[in-house]
């Protein structure tokens, strides 16, 4: 599905005076997730034998990165590097339920100098479909800012949010909120990490667990309560978020996370992202970027210019 046609909205000027324009395409630049009113279709590449059916199965729904900007309601720089989270998720099903869902996560930068959390809400499903939430890391939680139910979901909430995290730069390993693994010479280990969600047995289909279902989300400088959150820009809020926060160049209260021009604050890019370097916007970084505007099937995260992206 190609994406709508949209009218004339603002156009909107980077740092360096470029120009992007005021098409749709702008707006959720890259993302290939499973169709929206947004961008096409991301298909996984075909060929092989399928699997015959069976009562049991495993398979992944394919490894993306989520890269956000952290300066919700206000435009951002669009380097797309603020936080840069690359996750590959396997379920299990028996019966077409799902059983288990497996998040092998890679925090793979954190360009920005606030606290950040991060969290997943899984959009059609309740904390009572889940068991029980494990984690293959021991300091995923320094803040104590999700306060959550016996079975590790966030408390407060009419669905299953899952805690990834709620410090970004302690759970890295970093004392301080500096910002590490946007240059290019600076040495970077990237957090790689484990979360093994458990459901109730026959309790979720897994048409419920389809990449669009998968919510990932950050927020910045929160405390436990209601806090300010960061979606895609058809993205669904938590109960906690704020609205009364809602302002700057947010379109419309009713779509919090679409900025006027249709811009964005997230990006779902397929496989590993080589996200731009610090100082850099998407524009400066890949090859012809403006061609995706016209064609949004063309793969620009395909084509980084090698000095103004990490490696």
């Amino acid at each position: 599905m190609r994406p709508q046609q949209w009218g004339k909205a603002e156009n909107i000027y980077l740092e360096d005076g470029a120009q992007w324009g005021n098409t749709k395409a702008a707006a959720n630049a890259g993302v290939k997730t499973t169709g929206s009113d947004c961008a096409p279709a991301y298909k996984p590449e075909e060929g092989g034998t399928p699997e015959e059916p069976g009562n049991d199965k495993e398979y992944t729904l394919g490894q993306y990165t989520y890269a956000f900007e952290d300066l919700w309601p206000n435009f951002g720089d669009y380097d797309m590097n603020d936080i840069v989270l690359v996750t590959k998720v396997t379920l299990k099903a028996t019966a077409n339920y799902v059983t288990q869902a497996t998040l092998k996560c890679k925090l793979a930068a954190i360009g920005a100098s606030k606290r950040i959390s991060a969290g997943v809400q899984l959009d059609e499903l309740t904390a009572g479909d889940i068991s029980s939430i494990q984690y293959d890391t021991s300091n995923n939680f320094t803040e104590n800012m999700f306060k959550t139910n016996a079975n590790g979901t966030e408390q407060g909430q009419t669905l299953a949010v899952i805690p990834l995290f709620d410090h970004a730069h302690a759970f890295a390993g970093y004392n301080g909120t500096p910002i590490v693994g946007t240059y290019k010479d600076a040495e970077f280990n990237p957090k790689e990490f484990t979360v093994t969600i458990h459901f109730k047995e026959n309790s979720v289909e897994e048409s419920k667990l389809a990449l669009n279902k998968l919510n990932f989300f950050i927020t910045c400088n929160a405390t436990q309560g209601k806090r300010m959150e960061i979606h895609q820009i058809n993205g669904k809020a938590t109960d906690l978020f704020d609205t009364s926060a809602i302002g700057g160049v947010v379109a419309s209260p009713n779509t919090p996370f679409r900025a006027k021009g249709n811009f964005c604050w997230v990006m779902i890019i397929p496989g590993e992202f080589s996200f731009p370097l610090e100082g850099n916007n998407l524009r400066q970084s890949f090859e012809n970027f403006e061609l995706w505007i016209a064609n949004p099937d063309y793969d620009w995260y395909n084509h980084p210019f090698p000095d103004k992206v990490k490696q």
